[in-house]
């Protein structure tokens, strides 16, 4: 093939990736949260406040999250795991507490997420935060990790993004040790677990961008099953696999849009 014929195909496929960049940008953007709101008689589409039977009265409706509004939201969940070069860190418990943010597209903070019941695979090894005042067993994630809607593929999912740390992209530091030593009394004691029998390095941090499915009000984590999740835990490649009941302090219905 000649050089001006590969130069032409060169220009032509840069062309396609680009077209193909700036619609899934714009497809992207189109996501936006939305909640099911009351309204005047005759005005919506469903009859019950979940929006899901279309009907009379017709006093319920979509109405999409703008920019400046908001909702503030917990959320709950079960059996999470996180896996990495053959350590996993299963906890039975996750709470968080955050608020979902209007726009294009749509935003998340999560003020608050802490696993609970947390253990490893590894004789020895108990796992806790290193940062702050958590016992053995908790992992508190560094407060205010932000989450953006995005398409994969065409699934809509919510990613959220490691943004802690000087230079780093850090979700949370894990610390790992045979014992736990506190010093202190409550509320202003102190945890830290000491090596001893425990033949992992005494903390990894957790970073990266890790992508989460939105299925109605709940956030099915599939990572590393998603292009966007990158996820890292002692350097190397990591997933995490759980689900998360979101609900609305208000107690409205939410959704995702999609395009």
């Amino acid at each position: 093939m000649s050089s001006n014929r590969i130069r032409v195909l060169l220009v032509s496929l840069l062309a396609v990736f680009a077209v193909s960049a700036v619609a899934s940008s714009s497809a992207s953007a189109a996501l936006k949260w939305e909640t099911c709101e009351k309204v005047a008689a005759g005005t919506g589409k469903f009859t019950n406040g979940k929006c899901t039977t279309e009907g009379a009265p017709n006093e319920f409706e979509w109405d999409k999250l703008e920019a400046g509004e908001s909702e503030p939201l917990t959320s709950s969940g079960g059996t999470f795991k996180l896996e990495a070069s053959g350590v996993t860190v299963t906890c039975t418990a996750v709470a968080d507490k955050g608020e979902l943010k209007g726009g294009s597209p749509g935003t998340d903070t999560a003020t608050e997420i802490l696993f609970t019941g947390c253990t490893t695979n590894k004789e020895h090894c108990k796992v806790k935060s290193a940062k702050g005042k958590q016992k053995a067993g908790e992992v508190l994630v560094t407060p205010n990790t932000p989450s953006e809607l995005a398409l994969e593929g065409t699934k809509v999912v919510d990613v959220f993004k490691g943004t802690h740390g000087a230079g780093s992209n850090e979700f949370v530091t894990l610390e790992f040790g045979e014992t736990e030593k506190v010093v202190g009394v409550p509320p202003n004691d102190v945890h830290t677990l000491e090596k001893g029998g425990c033949a992992l390095a005494n903390t990894a941090q957790v970073t990266g961008n890790v992508a989460a499915e939105v299925v109605g009000e709940e956030l099915h984590f599939p990572s590393p099953a998603f292009t966007l999740s990158t996820l890292k835990v002692f350097g190397l490649g990591a997933k995490l696999v759980g689900n998360d009941t979101q609900k609305l302090t208000s107690g409205l219905t939410f959704r995702a849009t999609s395009p």
